[in-house]
């Protein structure tokens, strides 16, 4: 081992077989999704250098890498109240403003109140996913995805049709803290995942800001914990601007009534029965394949993938489970069988 990959991108490497990759790369430019690899131009140049970066992203859009690009990471509750919604649009909108290209991770609450405001005010964003595109995840966020893939990018390190997991999304916020100089919390308890991402952002050497709020609010304690512990407190866009001022030109002809609150993103209809609402939230993380007459011309792996589907809708952790295969060798498998039109891939209920 050179001591340049860690020994999990060792393995993920011995175990990749070439026919995999081009699978993935003629779906990649089929949908017109970008490839990069860290030798790649267009790989963000910070994320490099932190400890087990991704071996590929795949890429919406394009990451704004120029010399004068300062990328901060907002993140916060999913569930955020209506004060962290507040400061995190009026703060993403300053930012925005001044010339900053806005992170975040896709989710409800904050991280959609940061990209909306972003691109309310003009300016580039950036969303990192914890999940491979061509998912059924928060659909609700579809038409946000592609506003910022105009002016920014939707990016991932899981190839396409990977679907959402909980272990997926702290691997998510090393991306999220990586690519950027600085990241700001802006509302979160004691056990979140902003606290991952502040984590990281310390690990990696990236500085840590937060915003601080009712220090008898359980849902703040995270926040103000940070600041506590070393973070900068952040009442403006400008205590962040400070922070880089000697190395970057900002656009600071930005006033607070320049502001434009972001709409709430719109909320998903409550499901009237139980059962139906637990397959609502299963189909969020999981794809059905319908199988259709095929040619008995399959390699090993995608024979027996395919023999696992049969004629009737199954999801991938069953098809996981019933062929014994790696995650990874069955959604290749998946992949081949559907651009050669061998099975159909039905989103399921939404």
């Amino acid at each position: 081992n050179s001591g340049v990959f860690t020994e999990r991108q060792l393995n993920s490497m011995s175990k990749e077989a070439l026919e995999n990759a081009g699978a993935v790369i003629d779906v990649c430019e089929k949908k017109h999704w970008k490839i990069l690899t860290p030798e790649a131009d267009d790989y963000p140049k910070l994320l490099r250098n932190i400890r087990d970066f991704p071996l590929v992203l795949y890429c919406y859009g394009d990451i704004p890498s120029g010399e004068n690009d300062l990328l901060i990471s907002l993140v916060g509750a999913r569930k955020a109240s209506e004060y962290g919604l507040d400061v995190a649009g009026k703060i993403t909108y300053e930012l925005s403003a001044a010339g900053v290209t806005v992170v975040s991770g896709g989710a409800l609450g904050i991280d959609s109140a940061c990209h909306r405001a972003a691109i309310e005010a003009g300016g580039k964003t950036v969303m990192v996913l914890g999940h491979g595109f061509g998912v059924k995840y928060l659909t609700s966020n579809r038409a946000l995805w592609l506003k910022i893939s105009q002016n920014g990018a939707v990016i991932t390190e899981f190839r396409p049709y990977t679907p959402a997991r909980k272990y997926y999304f702290p691997m998510r916020n090393r991306i999220i803290s990586g690519i950027c100089r600085g990241t700001v919390v802006v509302e979160a308890a004691k056990a979140s995942g902003s606290l991952i991402t502040a984590r990281c952002a310390i690990d990696q050497g990236r500085d840590v800001f937060a915003v601080p709020g009712n220090v008898n609010a359980p849902e703040l304690e995270g926040s103000n914990l940070l600041i506590k512990d070393g973070a900068k407190p952040v009442l403006s866009a400008s205590d962040i601007l400070e922070e880089y001022k000697n190395e970057f030109v900002f656009n600071t002809d930005v006033s607070v009534d320049m502001f434009y609150r972001p709409p709430k993103p719109p909320e998903e209809k409550p499901k009237k029965e139980t059962s139906k609402r637990k397959r609502a939230q299963k189909s969020e993380e999981s794809k059905e394949f319908v199988r259709i007459p095929a040619p008995d011309t399959l390699k090993s792996n995608e024979k027996a993938v395919y023999d696992v589907i049969g004629e009737n809708p199954i999801i991938v952790d069953d098809i996981i489970e019933k062929s014994g295969k790696a995650q990874k060798d069955v959604l290749v498998a998946l992949t081949i069988l559907e651009m050669e039109g061998l099975i159909k891939c039905s989103e399921g209920n939404d």
